[in-house]
Parts: structure tokens; C-alpha cells; sequence
């Protein structure tokens, strides 16, 4: 396929708070991508370590790389306002403490032109599937015509569940690869799964879930909704040491 040299396909998203010890090789592994019609759009979430000296840096000797320096506001807005901003037609999320493999995204946007189709309503077991939305890539106008955006709760984690909650709602195709082309990573200390402070958050996701469920008038999503929410729920308890355990189990009676 002929790609055009100067139009931007995809835009690439990475919210950034306090990452400085993984923020490097992330950026660096975007800027290698073998699909170079990117644009890369940092958030930095008002960092205070060296995370926007790192970001600079790269904006200073590749013109792809932008950035957007806000006050702190949480994940969910930082997020939004990347995607608000991206002029590709397509637009993918990396986490700053993340790296990717030099092809994932001209996989990715290759894997739109022919691949083979489904469609998630009529496919359901693919809301079974945990919420990842740094291993794909979206339709700009697929974002915009719906009204996905990431839940703006300050100091939320787990956003990442109702906006791929809302995108298999609405979505009319989707198309899934076997490549792994991501790596996500463990060792980050302040990763939300090791925060205690982080319990509930997962119920907030799945009230406004419920909100947009509600309105789908579908007893089919209605199902899959309460059988996603017990699965996400028993993973969350499970993360938790036991006396979180027992907070969170008073919270969801």
C-alpha cells in the first residue's frame, strides 16, 4: 500500500505525571516506529520531576513530537485532552511507563485495510476481555461522533474500563491482531494496582457504565454489563490485601 510521505495517520497519545525513570524509552520507542506519518502528543499532567525536560527534549529534535503542559487534573482529562488535539485519522495511547515494538503501528493501521471484521454486539465475549486501550488504536471521528471520552474523576485510576466499555458498545467493527506489539510494564512502584488508595475506583467506572447502559434500553448489554462488572469487581478484590478486602466488599453490598 502507498502510503502518503506527509499526511498524519495516526496520533499517538502519552499522558505523562512523574515518569521520569521510564519516560525516555517510551518516547524513544515511539520515535523509531517503521510507520513514520505519526504525530505524537504529550500530556504532561503537571509533573514535577524531570518528565517535561524528557519530553522537550524530543519535541526539540523531531517535529512530530508536541506538547501540552497543564496543571494536574487526573488521567482521564489529561488523556482527553491529547485526543482533542490529534489531527490523525486514527488515534492510539501509550502509557509513559510503556514501550513498543518498532512495528506496532504501521501493524496496526495496516490491520485496518482488510483484516477480518466482527462486530463486538454481536460477538460479546470480547467485554470479557481486560480493558487495554494502549493496544489499539481508534477512529477519530468513530471517537468524536459517539462521544467517548475518558471519565474526568480527579485522581481516578481504572478509566481505562469505561472507555472500552463505551467503544465495544458503539462500535460497529472492530478488528483484533495475534501480534504482540506492546509492553506493558510491572515494576512501575506507583502503578494504581499497588496504590490502596485506588480501592474504589473501579465502582466509579462501572456506575458511569451503568448510566450509558441504561440509555441503550438493550437487555443484551444489560447483561453483559452486571456479568463484566462481577468479573472486574472479583479482580479487583483479589488485588487487595485483606483488609482492603473487607472495605471494599462493605462498599459494593
Amino acid at each position: 500500500m502507498n502510503i502518503e510521505d506527509k499526511k498524519t495517520l495516526i496520533t499517538i497519545v502519552v499522558p505523562v505525571y512523574n515518569v521520569e525513570k521510564y519516560l525516555y524509552k517510551c518516547l524513544e520507542s515511539i520515535r523509531k516506529q517503521t510507520l513514520r506519518q505519526i504525530e505524537v502528543i504529550c500530556v504532561n499532567d503537571g509533573s514535577t520531576d524531570n518528565s517535561l525536560d524528557i519530553i522537550n527534549q524530543f519535541v526539540e529534535i523531531d517535529d512530530r513530537f508536541k506538547v501540552i503542559d497543564k496543571k494536574n487534573t487526573g488521567y482521564g482529562d489529561t488523556v482527553n485532552c491529547g485526543i482533542e488535539g490529534a489531527k490523525g485519522a486514527y488515534v492510539g495511547i501509550v502509557e509513559s511507563d510503556d514501550f513498543v515494538e518498532p512495528d506496532m503501528f504501521e501493524k496496526l493501521y495496516m490491520a485496518t485495510n482488510g483484516e477480518t471484521i466482527f462486530i463486538p454486539l454481536k460477538n460479546v465475549n470480547v467485554f470479557e476481555v481486560p480493558a487495554s486501550v494502549w493496544s489499539a488504536i481508534y477512529r477519530k471521528n468513530f471517537l468524536k461522533d459517539n462521544n467517548i471520552k475518558f471519565n474526568t474523576t480527579p485522581g481516578a485510576s481504572y478509566q481505562d474500563v469505561a472507555f472500552t466499555f463505551r467503544v465495544l458498545m458503539k462500535a460497529k467493527s472492530m478488528i483484533c491482531l495475534k501480534d504482540a506489539v506492546i509492553n506493558y510494564r510491572f515494576d512501575n512502584p506507583d502503578a494504581s494496582v499497588k496504590n490502596p488508595k485506588k480501592i474504589y475506583c473501579i465502582c466509579d467506572e462501572f456506575n458511569s457504565i451503568k448510566e450509558d447502559v441504561e440509555q441503550e434500553n438493550n437487555i443484551v448489554m444489560w447483561n453483559v454489563y452486571q456479568h463484566v462488572k462481577f468479573q472486574d469487581y472479583i479482580w479487583n478484590y483479589n488485588r487487595l490485601s485483606g483488609a482492603y478486602q473487607y472495605c471494599f466488599l462493605i462498599q459494593i453490598n
